[in-house]
């Protein structure tokens, strides 16, 4: 017991030690001090919070709970930011694609696409192309992404059909297009380090998502996408989201 008491002791020590030693993120004197949200996180020394982090972070939990009016007023300054915190507001490396799903009427397909949906785009089959996503689609400035597309598996888990959500017979109405489009990080204006942000509170419940900022203007990597026309398209649903994140990855 007390060799296990003190291998304890040891071992709290050591983990203090290493989080006490942890490289600073950012400058001291930078608007978010040497750790963006410091005071939320476990895996960096404690630091108080300049009042442009608390008023960021009230706008980054708005916006994960569905307001992300919000977080606007902000993109250009986290932009400008990023190269003093590239580690909080810059996707790792490692990840070389985001992703985002899109459920839009036959009228938005153009806009996506630079063209307009064909008759053989409407044959309900999982098709593949490319084109350019306007960053200003829908009236924001920035939409949200994930860099992992197995969430999209858990979608229908999570929403239920693609086709019965009220706010898809509401925009969309009972046809239009199911799209899972690609981006690359390093040749386009991305925001935010998920895997930093998820050591903070703000996520919540949707930390898993693995949420970055498309800015602006996205050129697209690859688009797939398929038809839908009435409730009994939800039949094949989960097979044809299976193929259309596949195709994309």
């Amino acid at each position: 017991m007390q060799k296990n008491m003190r291998l304890l002791k040891e071992y709290i020590k050591h983990a203090l030690t290493e989080k006490s030693a942890a490289p600073a993120q950012g400058p001291a004197s930078g608007h978010f001090g040497r750790y963006v949200f410091a005071d939320q996180r476990k895996d960096v020394p404690p630091e108080p919070n300049t009042p442009e982090e608390d008023e960021l972070a009230t706008a980054f939990d708005r916006h994960f709970h569905g307001r992300p009016d919000a977080l606007a007023p902000w993109i250009d300054e986290l932009l400008d930011h990023r190269e003093d915190y590239p580690q909080f507001f810059s996707p790792p490396q490692r990840y070389k694609k985001a992703y985002r799903t899109l459920t839009v009427p036959e009228s938005a397909f153009a806009d996506i696409m630079g063209r307009p949906p064909t008759e053989e785009d409407r044959d309900g089959e999982v098709h593949v192309d490319k084109g350019t996503s306007v960053g200003a689609f829908g009236g924001r400035r920035f939409f949200s992404w994930t860099l992992d597309p197995g969430i999209f598996y858990g979608l229908k888990k999570d929403w239920g059909s693609f086709f019965a959500t009220d706010w898809v017979k509401r925009k969309v109405g009972q046809a239009g297009f199911v799209m899972f489009i690609s981006a690359r990080t390093d040749s386009n204006a991305f925001l935010l380090n998920p895997l930093k942000m998820r050591r903070t509170e703000l996520g919540g419940q949707f930390g898993y998502q693995m949420e970055v900022l498309g800015v602006d203007d996205i050129q697209l990597d690859d688009v797939s996408y398929f038809y839908f026309d009435g409730p009994a398209a939800a039949e094949a649903e989960t097979e044809k989201i299976h193929d259309a994140v596949e195709a994309i990855k």
